[in-house]
């Protein structure tokens, strides 16, 4: 009696061992690579375990996965791809990246498909010194110094050139960017205090005019946008109907010294960290009333990982990687462990070396 209970409890064990690692195969060991994928991918990264998005980990210029759901998730080994990036500007619904190479700073697609990740070369210039996407995903401005000219592009993660918005009439260092979700408008803020509009169509006017303007973000699906000044410690609301801005936050509502902002999907809430500051201030666009979240920690910034419903605060390198969750009445800060030390990187499979782009 005993021997048949352990043979078919060691029957059980080897099931789903086996099962196990047939998934383990399915997912991580076999590639169904399309004809699309050989002509336009360079590169794929095998990934293991369910993942819920990806940060940029500046200390070794790569990627890293976030495994698990909310509640339970850790931070995975950066992920090997066989050269370095400088930046790496992830999409709020987490399915690519536009990165930046180190030495050759060339501009790289990062196409996040299931357990692959696919890289490609889009035919824009080198060197941008800015890039910013747009919260629906779909498009992306990144723009030239040089040239002085802003690249909007299309399609992405496939990246195709749209138009391009000459910003020779900006006199001064364009300090932010923002691009609307349907693509047809750019906003810029100047070192020197003015927010200047570009359309597809051409046309380029000064939108407003404040002190220090150091971030934008547009509504989504929408020419509206949120504007915060650092020297005034106000959000400031940019109408295109109106054809102007106006402040609805100050001080007073917790603008201290914005460092980023964020809008929710339904456009009826500001998220809001300054430097120097262990707490997150959501703004209602509707009443100004605000609530502000104790993070216990100094957050860096607000990037998307599933739309407005959750937003990463540090970053790889600080202390602690931690996760803002908003709600109704505020919101919840998860702590992402970070692996104490990198074990061996995950399994890179070229698909094909003529076509790996030249990057350092």
């Amino acid at each position: 009696m005993i021997t048949h209970r352990f043979c078919l409890v060691l029957g059980i064990i080897l099931a789903v061992t086996n099962l196990s690692h047939a998934q383990t195969d399915d997912t991580c060991s076999v590639f169904k690579i399309s004809r699309d994928s050989q002509e336009t991918g360079n590169t794929s990264a095998c990934l293991g375990g369910p993942v819920l998005g990806f940060t940029f980990n500046e200390a070794v210029g790569q990627v890293n996965a976030i495994l698990g759901i909310p509640g339970s998730l850790r931070l995975d080994d950066p992920l090997e791809l066989g050269f370095r990036l400088d930046s790496a500007h992830l999409s709020g619904q987490q399915t690519y990246a536009l990165a930046v190479s180190s030495g050759d700073r060339k501009v790289l697609s990062l196409d996040v498909r299931g357990r692959a990740i696919y890289i490609r070369e889009p035919e824009v210039p080198s060197d941008p010194a800015k890039i910013s996407l747009s919260s629906a995903g779909n498009f992306a401005a990144l723009f030239y110094p040089a040239v002085r000219q802003i690249f909007v592009v299309s399609e992405l993660p496939e990246a195709n050139l749209a138009w391009i918005a000459d910003t020779s009439v900006t006199p001064d260092e364009i300090v932010a960017l923002s691009i609307s979700d349907d693509g047809s408008r750019v906003l810029a803020a100047t070192a020197g205090g003015g927010v200047y509009s570009f359309t597809k169509d051409g046309t380029s006017l000064l939108a407003a005019f404040m002190t220090t303007p150091g971030v934008t973000r547009f509504l989504r699906n929408s020419h509206d946008a949120v504007i915060a000044d650092q020297t005034e410690k106000r959000l400031y609301y940019y109408s295109e109907e109106a054809g102007g801005a106006w402040s609805f936050a100050s001080e007073a509502e917790g603008v201290l010294s914005p460092l980023d902002i964020a809008i929710s999907d339904n456009n009826d809430r500001v998220f809001l960290v300054n430097e120097n500051s262990e707490n997150i201030v959501a703004v209602s666009l509707q009443t100004g009333q605000t609530t502000s979240v104790a993070c216990n920690c100094l957050p860096r910034k607000l990037a998307r990982l599933q739309g407005s419903t959750l937003f990463a605060l540090t970053s790889v390198t600080d202390s602690s990687f931690l996760l803002f969750q908003p709600t109704m009445t505020g919101g919840e800060i998860l702590f992402v462990p970070i692996p104490p030390k990198a074990s061996s990187p995950p399994e890179v499979l070229v698909i094909d070396n003529a076509k790996q782009p030249s990057v350092n």
